[in-house]
């Protein structure tokens, strides 16, 4: 089975908007910050009497084996009490494979609540980023093998990874509630990925991080297409995404397409193409779009918001090439997230981002609304990772290591 890339999220929108939900409010802070030099905001699980906790998209579960990561940093390695900081689950919230971390050392439950594995050594030290990738067989029985900072910190063999409920899989992230004796604050300081069909370790991406972009020029004149009815592009290039400025067509089959090129970004930086922040030697992994909208589902104005995404090359920002989906139309504001490993979507060094979107009426009047849409570049840096900082790792390996190049 071919390695599929399910999960691809970021904070940079300033929201969780990317995410499928969250639980007692976490938030976004800047301190501390993230691993990857290019983000800017750290999700926030401070320990309170309930703990607070996100959620991505579902994925599919039928698709063996799972290549899982995401950056962890603890204030107090040694908190305790059965506390799961990262859990797979089904969509109707059962635990399949649950993560703890105790006096430094990594834990791993199963379905039942057994605790089947621990690390031989601390992994764990406060205050410190650490990369945590799970290769993960689903199922009863099920295997698992985690790495800690690209070191296997613990194994898990022929155990309980799956309760039989639901019909996806999801990752949930997030801190400790109750008020025991021993409580740590927990922050992500980087965004989780999910590969399915992953053959082995080798598959973990290691380092990574999202450069995002914007076009966010102070027109209502797209690149490809229609004027605006009401707003300007820049309305819907804010950061952190509001609600109170917005972009909308009001005429049916109205669209517009705006490009990440120079003459689209005044405060953002134009890119790909050009963008000092993607070295030479990093590897270009995927790409998210962030759109937020609204549709009106309601009679007698019914519509149906078309978002378009995609690349140009440089050079070409007066042709569309994006692949337009029709999101249709819900009675609330909605937020999609597209994430795409396809070279006809994702740019290269030599392409420009491109997002835009359409109205369609299917009865009534005409009115669909943007209200705010991020692109992001999904990287592997090289170089010895430049930019990006991690901590201590496994016994044996230098602690409060850089791996800060360039």
């Amino acid at each position: 089975m071919a390695k599929t890339l399910r999960v691809c999220t970021d904070f940079e929108s300033g929201t969780f908007y990317a995410f499928a939900r969250t639980k007692n409010s976490p938030t976004l802070v800047q301190n501390p910050p993230p691993v990857y030099e290019h983000e800017t905001y750290t999700a926030a699980c401070t320990q309170a009497a309930a703990g607070k906790s996100f959620v991505t998209h579902p994925f599919t579960k039928a698709d063996n084996d799972y290549a899982i990561g995401f950056p962890v940093r603890f204030t107090n390695v040694n908190a305790t009490t059965n506390y799961y900081f990262a859990v797979v689950q089904s969509d109707d919230s059962k635990h399949h494979l649950k993560l703890g971390v105790n006096a430094g050392k990594l834990e791993v439950w199963d379905a039942d609540d057994n605790l089947v594995a621990t690390s031989a050594g601390v992994v764990f030290a406060n205050d410190t980023d650490h990369l945590v990738e799970l290769l993960l067989t689903f199922g009863n029985p099920g295997d698992v093998v985690v790495h800690v900072d690209e070191a296997e910190a613990v194994t898990a063999n022929g155990e309980k990874f799956d309760t039989g409920a639901g019909a996806t899989l999801e990752l949930c992230l997030g801190g400790q509630g109750g008020v025991p004796a021993q409580a740590t604050d927990v922050y992500f300081t980087g965004p989780p990925y999910v590969y399915s069909g992953a053959a082995d370790v080798t598959d973990f991406v290691g380092p990574n991080g999202h450069i995002p972009f914007r076009h966010d020029k102070a027109t209502p004149i797209p690149d490809i297409g229609d004027a605006l009815d009401v707003g300007w592009w820049d309305d819907a290039a804010e950061i952190p995404f509001g609600d109170v400025n917005l972009v909308r067509y009001t005429d049916n089959l109205d669209f517009g397409v705006v490009t990440t090129d120079p003459d689209g970004c005044v405060a953002a930086t134009p890119g790909p193409h050009g963008d000092a922040r993607i070295g030479s030697g990093d590897t270009i992994l995927g790409a998210t779009w962030l759109v937020r909208w609204f549709a009106n589902p309601a009679f007698p104005n019914i519509n149906n918001f078309w978002f378009c995404y995609g690349k140009t090359p440089h050079g070409d920002p007066g042709v569309d090439n994006t692949t337009k989906v029709n999101l249709g139309n819900a009675l609330g504001t909605q937020n999609t997230l597209i994430v795409s490993e396809a070279a006809g979507d994702v740019p290269t060094r030599d392409h420009y981002f491109q997002l835009g979107c359409k109205c369609q009426v299917v009865i009534g009047a005409a009115s669909v609304t943007m209200y705010n849409c991020m692109c992001s570049l999904w990287v592997k840096p090289g170089l010895a990772f430049r930019g990006v900082h991690l901590g201590a790792g496994p016994v044996g390996r230098a602690q409060g290591r850089e791996i800060l190049v360039g």
